[in-house]
Order: structure tokens, then sequence, then C-alpha cells
């Protein structure tokens, strides 16, 4: 399965964003996300180093990487309240 972000590409020349706090508060959801699905840290990383001045880009970035979550929901680290710890 493929990444939701292709590596080494730059996305600094487009206009900033109007209003920053929705960028912010779905960044900091992905961030959460990201303990779950580990691999996305690379793409989550990458779009939360925009957070002080994110672009139209970094938006549509971060809506790739809902999308790829959306796909793969199912897939991940799956976590329940009875696991036994013991080895």
């Amino acid at each position: 399965m493929s990444t939701p972000l292709e590596a080494k590409k730059n996305f600094l020349t487009d206009t900033p964003l109007e209003d920053y706090s929705y960028f912010r508060g779905l960044v900091c959801s992905l961030k959460y996300l990201t303990l779950m699905h580990p691999n996305l840290s690379y793409s989550v990383n990458y779009v939360s180093q925009s957070m002080h001045v994110p672009n139209i880009t970094h938006l549509k970035l971060v809506t790739c990487i809902m999308r790829y979550v959306k796909r793969t929901f199912k897939i991940g680290l799956h976590f329940t309240a009875n696991t036994s710890l013991n080895l």
C-alpha cells in the first residue's frame, strides 16, 4: 500500500490561508492518529511543520491524508481494553 504523501516535494509557493484554526485542528487530529497508524508519521510531520503559515496546498495535502485514512481505516494497530500484557 502506498503512503499518502510524496517524499521531498516543495509546497511553499502558494497563497497563505486566512484562517489557520481549521488547518491546525485537522493536523492535531492527525497527530493523534499516528499512534494507531504509524505509516502516517512522515506525512503528518511534514504538514505539521507548516502550522505557523499554512497555505492552500498544505490544506490540500491534509485532505489527501484524510482520504488515505478513510480508505485504510481498518488497517492499523488495534488496542482493546481486555488485552493481556503477558509475554
